[in-house]
């Protein structure tokens, strides 16, 4: 599930959902839809995601 991807990657990187939320300009809430599966970012947020938390998009896809 994407949401846990996402949630892994964060964590990893050692940011809080409101932190990474500031760098993406959304607020805290919409990482923990994303996270929790209630969402999905858009294709400009997935790549940007992506390259905050420095792993490929196959990885938060589940694909790698």
């Amino acid at each position: 599930m994407l949401g846990r991807r996402l949630a892994k990657a964060r964590k990893d990187a050692r940011l809080t959902q409101v932190e990474l939320g500031s760098r993406l300009g959304v607020p805290q809430k919409t990482i923990s839809n994303w996270e929790s599966g209630n969402n999905t970012p858009s294709l400009e947020y997935f790549k940007k995601l992506a390259v905050i938390l420095e792993v490929s998009a196959d990885s938060l896809l589940g694909l790698s």
